[in-house]
């Protein structure tokens, strides 16, 4: 679960493109304080990288969770496993990259 904290929100000015869930839920941010979060929103990010002269766009689309006095402004969950395919064989103890 990604998190954005509700001033940082404003500031963007993209507040207005909150939704509401239809549930309250409960989190724990990384002191283990709990917070109360009813909104949420698609994030579209584009960070740009210039490696060997090519210029790369990579384009992320992220649900974040609005959270009122988050210690910090943006906290990401980032999950590579299965955009990167790996393949975790406990019991054979491999770790697969197909992606490589």
């Amino acid at each position: 679960m990604s998190l954005i904290n509700d001033n940082f929100l404003s500031d963007l000015e993209l507040k207005h493109l909150t939704r509401q869930f239809s549930v309250v839920v409960f989190v724990c941010d990384i002191k283990n304080d709990k917070h109360l979060i009813n909104n949420y929103l698609k994030l579209l990010m584009y960070l740009q990288n210039k490696i060997d002269d090519k210029i790369i766009v990579a384009h992320f689309c992220q649900e974040v969770h609005v959270v009122r006095n988050l210690r910090t402004k943006l906290l990401f969950k980032i999950n590579i496993i299965g955009f990167e395919r790996i393949i975790v064989d406990a019991n054979r103890r491999k770790l697969v990259i197909k992606s490589c």
